[in-house]
């Protein structure tokens, strides 16, 4: 398979190295020899190429050139490869603190000239950031500068006010003048000191995401200083509050660019993790691999790392494959190989607990057997969660010798599932369990096994909780009474037992408590638990891990989209659980921050995504109907008939040659009435129904993203609850779209109903623009008929910009509202159009020869009055459009 090989580096603080940066320099090239590494295309370093207090020093930027320039003549001597080859990004350390902005990047900048000679093209000037492509290998490093500097005051000036407000005794009492104190602090709010924090602007990455969009075949990979994910261990221990400021932006603008890997520097810590986002839920391809390099040369710590990545093509199964070298003490230690995502387990890798108990503890094991067949646990359960422990620990060495070692570590991990079972099975299941098997297995634990260090009583009551939050305040209580290393692995795999099966066991019978207790008010799902479990065949549910990227893996097929998204939320929540039972795990060395589930959509291969409304929308429909927004529930049909207009409109202005007129089909399909709508505007990406399509209230037209397309057109579907309106008389609805820029693939979503979850499929045969089908909901809309709504429509679709028609399959006729009608026939003495501004008021100073009674206020006026002047009657008609809103007494108006 086809590779791309890169060197990276990170936080070599040139200036104040713990060695001389020429011998570390020469170090690297010797060392990445001795592997037999060869082949180096690329070398990436991720920010703080000096040490920050060093200034500009024309000698520092010698020294920093010289030191890469080493690395390059020694690449050189064996590769074909240019300086152009080697990618910077700046570090906090490498902005200089100057009053004057220009004079920022100036060390920084003076670098890169000195280095290159000239700075490359690939890079943007304006903030340093880049885009270099190796288009024979289909790869792409972006590179970002994720470094801000701004200015700040010593003391904020309002300390003085607060400080004067309190009474002078309180500071007599300490000895302290209260008048030279603020004297003080008024002197010191004139100085100002230099603050650096991590950003990658909007501007920044809109910019290099539109350079990306003609290289969406290759496999990106961006790097940048700061890191913009919490890693538990960083975090667990020192606290964080370094990251980049607006990481959730630079999170999702990296999943829209399709980046695959991240690689920053900046904590001086070497650490690999996946990140995981909501996206994955629908792919368990969309993973950010992250990264840290360490730091190659600071002083500040005794371990110095950098590594040697192999990027691979995108289409391939593997995705790169990292070697970490690591100098603790200035010592090389053996050179750690990873691989994402990671080779099948050897199956001798995956510890077989009863033999394990077996051979170490014959008699145990003995007791322990007799005992299990004596209860009555479902065979299926029993081998499953045994299955399910089992491949837990694989690949966590520091486990399988404890295992191989003490009998009864295993002993209690298998005693704590079986117990736990029974318990669960009684408490949530409301099952009857017979009292003999607690018997049974309380005989087991008190006089199968001597003295454990802890009160066995105690122990037993850990599973009487249900809550995990709970259980673990029992058993917390019981941990603080143990001096005992070896009672707190008992203790400690007791607890990952429980843990492990509280998840098997909620997705195998119990979602329904599960997400009483924890999901019920986080979400607007309504979950269905029979349906649910019915959705996910129980011999699907299988877990495996991956020690390297700290994570277990639940694999799942689910059947329907609900269940789908419930399941991922169960599966999540359990991950918040685990930084609680933090310290159980961290005793035995099993190092699993995180749980990510890994679903299959059951037979439906181009399934991409996963959406659910908002809002919950059952107790919003009522709010719309009656007297509130909608008085009537045919009005459906003119919301969705805005909306096409618009999207028209929208497409119209930058496209003219499509087709522009509305398509409204009514039939019967399966004993079921359907009303349709298709229209050639902009259609929908992925993006907009995210963000749009299923966020009640929030429209498209009132947002950034539509005023950046600087179009001159005035929506009138622009409050967000049009679809919504669809939902009184439907509860089905079929959508088609296709946006119609930059070629985006074609979407199908079938929405069986409005409080579960539905797929986005991808359908690259469908047409640009949205086609709907909504079916009626005999049960609460059986007063509502196909004719009516056609009547409807023809009373109020009366004068918009494109021609509507309307097809009934059932009747055979057709009927086509023709664009501008009314309008246009104005010149005759029958009707009068009196227009109106964007806010409503009458338009007075208009002269009706001039402008109303010509063509010109077509286009001029899309608001007004209608009036019939025939004198049959002094009622007007309210049009927004051409569409009608309701009539009115001409009196009224004026």
């Amino acid at each position: 398979m086809k590779f791309f090989r890169v060197l990276h580096l990170s936080d070599i603080h040139i200036g104040d190295t713990y060695m001389d940066s020429k011998d570390i320099a020469y170090r690297i090239i010797s060392d990445i020899e001795s592997e037999n590494i060869g082949s180096i295309q690329c070398v990436i370093t991720t920010g703080d190429i000096f040490e920050g207090c060093c200034g500009f020093d024309d000698d520092i930027i010698s020294e920093a050139v010289n030191f890469f320039s080493i690395i390059f003549e020694e690449l050189k001597t064996s590769l074909d490869i240019a300086k152009t080859d080697f990618l910077f990004v700046p570090g906090n350390h490498d902005i200089m603190r100057e009053e004057d902005s220009s004079l920022h990047w100036k060390k920084y900048s003076s670098f890169l000239n000195s280095f290159y000679d000239s700075i490359p093209d690939f890079y943007d000037l304006n903030d340093f950031s880049l885009l270099k492509t190796y288009d024979d290998n289909r790869i792409a490093f972006v590179g970002f500068n994720s470094c801000g500097l701004k200015e700040e005051p010593l003391f904020d000036a309002k300390l003085s006010k607060d400080i004067n407000k309190i009474d002078k005794s309180q500071f007599d009492e300490y000895k302290i003048d209260k008048d030279n104190l603020l004297s003080f602090i008024k002197n010191q709010t004139k100085e100002k000191t230099f603050v650096d924090f991590g950003e990658i602007s909007s501007k920044q990455m809109l910019r290099i995401k539109r350079k990306l969009n003609k290289y969406d075949d290759y496999n990106i990979i961006a790097f940048f200083y700061h890191h913009f994910y919490l890693f538990p261990e960083v975090y667990s221990k020192y606290g964080d509050s370094s990251l980049i400021h607006n990481h959730t932006n630079v999170i999702q603008q990296l999943e829209q660019a399709h980046i695959k890997t991240v690689l920053h520097g900046h904590k001086h810590f070497d650490l690999e993790r996946p990140l995981i986002t909501d996206n994955y839920y629908e792919n368990s391809k969309n993973v950010i691999n992250i990264i840290a390099g360490g730091s190659v040369g600071t002083k500040r710590i005794t371990k110095h790392t950098f590594n040697i990545i192999d990027f691979y093509d995108k289409d391939s199964d593997i995705e790169l494959i990292q070697r970490k070298f690591v100098y603790n003490n200035d010592q090389l230690e053996p050179v750690i190989v990873r691989q994402i995502p990671p080779k099948d387990s050897d199956n001798n890798s995956n510890i077989k607990l009863l033999n394990a108990l077996k051979f170490n503890d014959p008699d145990l094991f003995s007791l322990y057997t007799d005992a299990i067949d004596k209860i009555n646990i479902a065979a299926d359960d029993y081998n499953n969660m045994l299955k399910w422990l089992e491949n837990v620990f694989v690949g966590f060495d520091e486990i399988h010798k404890i295992f191989e070692t003490n009998s009864l570590c295993v002993f209690f991990l298998l005693y704590a599932m079986n117990y736990r079972i029974l318990k669960i099975k009684q408490i949530l299941g409301n099952e009857s369990i017979d009292e003999s098997y607690y018997s049974i297995l309380n005989d087991l634990i008190f006089n199968g096994v001597s003295d454990v260090g802890f009160d066995k009583n105690q122990y037993l009551k850990i599973f009487e909780q249900s809550d995990l939050n709970k259980l673990k305040e029992t058993c917390d209580k019981l941990l603080d009474t143990i001096q005992n290393k070896k009672s707190k692995y008992y203790l400690s795999f007791s607890m990952i037992g429980i843990f492990i099966t509280d998840i098997y066991l909620m997705l195998r019978y119990y979602a329904g408590s599960f997400y009483n207790r924890y999901i019920k008010y986080k979400v607007n799902i309504k979950l269905d638990e029979t349906e649910f479990h019915q959705n996910i065949p129980v011999q699907k549910i299988m877990i495996h891990s991956d020690a390297d990227r700290r994570s277990a893996f639940i694999d799942l097929r689910c059947n329907s989209a609900t269940a789908h998204k419930l399941a991922v939320l169960f599966v999540k929540e359990f991950e918040l659980i685990i930084s609680k039972f933090e310290d159980y795990f961290k005793t035995v060395g099993l190092k699993l921050y995180y749980l990510t589930p890994k679903i299959e959509k059951n037979n439906m291969p181009n399934a991409i995504d996963n959406y659910n409304f908002e809002a919950y929308i059952p107790t919003l429909i009522p709010l719309l109907t009656g007297d509130n927004i909608y008085a009537k529930k045919e009005v459906f049909a003119r919301e969705l008939i805005q909306n096409s207009i618009d999207a028209i409109a929208v497409r119209a202005s930058t496209d003219s040659d499509f087709d522009q007129t509305i398509y409204i089909t009514l039939g019967q399909s399966q004993g079921r009435k359907f009303f349709r709508i298709k229209d050639f505007g902009t259609g929908m990406d992925r993006f907009k129904i995210e963000r749009y399509f299923t966020s009640i209230g929030r429209s498209f037209y009132s947002g950034d993203e539509y005023r950046d397309l600087e179009i001159d057109y005035k929506p009138i579907s622009n409050f967000g609850i049009g679809f919504l309106s669809a939902f009184m008389v439907y509860r089905e609805i079929d959508v088609k779209t296709r946006y119609y820029l930059d070629e985006k693939e074609g979407l199908r979503l079938h929405i069986p109903n409005y409080d579960g979850c539905f797929f986005i499929e991808k359908d690259d045969a469908l047409e640009v623009g949205t086609e709907i089908t909504l079916y009626i909901d005999e049960k609460i809309s059986h007063d509502i008929q196909l004719d009516e709504i056609t009547e409807y429509i023809c009373n109020t679709i009366r004068d918009i910009s494109y021609d509507v028609l309307i097809k009934n399959e059932i009747t055979q006729k057709e009927i086509l509202l023709q664009s501008k009608e009314i309008r246009k026939s104005i010149s005759n003495d029958n009707m009068l159009f009196i227009p109106f501004s964007d806010s409503g008021e009458i338009i007075k100073d208009v002269s009706v020869e001039k402008e109303i009674r010509t063509n010109e206020f077509l286009e001029k006026y899309p608001y007004g009055l209608l009036i019939d002047i025939t004198g049959n009657n002094l009622l007007g008609t309210i049009l927004n459009s051409g569409i009608k809103l309701y009539n009115t007494d001409v009196e009224d108006i004026w």
